[in-house]
């Protein structure tokens, strides 16, 4: 009797932990979901160099996605009818217009937000040594569509007034590395500058 009390209580802290497991999760990916990107970024890595190289390739993609607003709402129910759903422990069901412009609204805003961050960091060091580096390497891709290698960066920037017409491939991954570092301190904080 008491082997049959132990499985009794055995499933009974079982079925409580898968609950409590459950609910933990979708808490966890509902609060990551109302993050912006960067937050999401800051939470998964450390490593603010890397990060911020990653926004700066996006940034011209990010400015296209949020160049149109009515546009971008538009796309919340552009062939969604009866294709969004939501998933839930014990149903499904089909979200209702308001959420779903609710939600697309806080997407546009958290987006535009990361947008701005991500311009107060370039405005920080737009009158630097090296700014046109930042452009013409993440921003200004190739008539291919592919980014431009490091050689072809300095083989441009050597055509500027400011630098000479030589200028080592060396020379300008320094001040690339230099500028990433003073905006990864802006979109990301003090903890960017350790």
């Amino acid at each position: 009797m008491t082997q049959e009390i132990d499985k009794e209580v055995l499933n009974i802290i079982t079925e409580t932990a898968n609950k409590t497991a459950t609910a933990t999760v979708d808490e966890a990916i509902k609060k990551m979901s109302s993050f912006s990107w960067i937050e999401r970024i800051k939470a998964i890595s450390k490593d603010y160099f890397t990060s911020t190289e990653k926004l700066l390739y996006a940034y011209p993609a990010l400015q296209s996605h949020l160049e149109h607003e009515d546009e971008y709402f538009d796309m919340a129910f552009h062939g969604s009818s009866g294709s969004i759903v939501k998933f839930s422990k014990f149903k499904v069901s089909k979200p209702e217009e308001e959420q779903i412009l609710k939600d697309r609204k806080e997407s546009y805003n958290r987006s535009k937000s990361d947008l701005e961050k991500i311009e107060e960091a370039l405005d920080s060091i737009k009158n630097e040594k090296g700014y046109e580096i930042i452009s013409l390497r993440y921003f200004v891709n190739k008539k291919d569509g592919n980014t431009r290698t490091w050689q072809e960066v300095a083989e441009e920037i050597g055509k500027l007034d400011n630098y000479p017409d030589d200028i080592a491939e060396s020379t300008i991954r320094k001040y690339k590395n230099r500028l990433v570092r003073k905006m990864a301190v802006v979109i990301f904080g003090s903890d960017a500058g350790k």
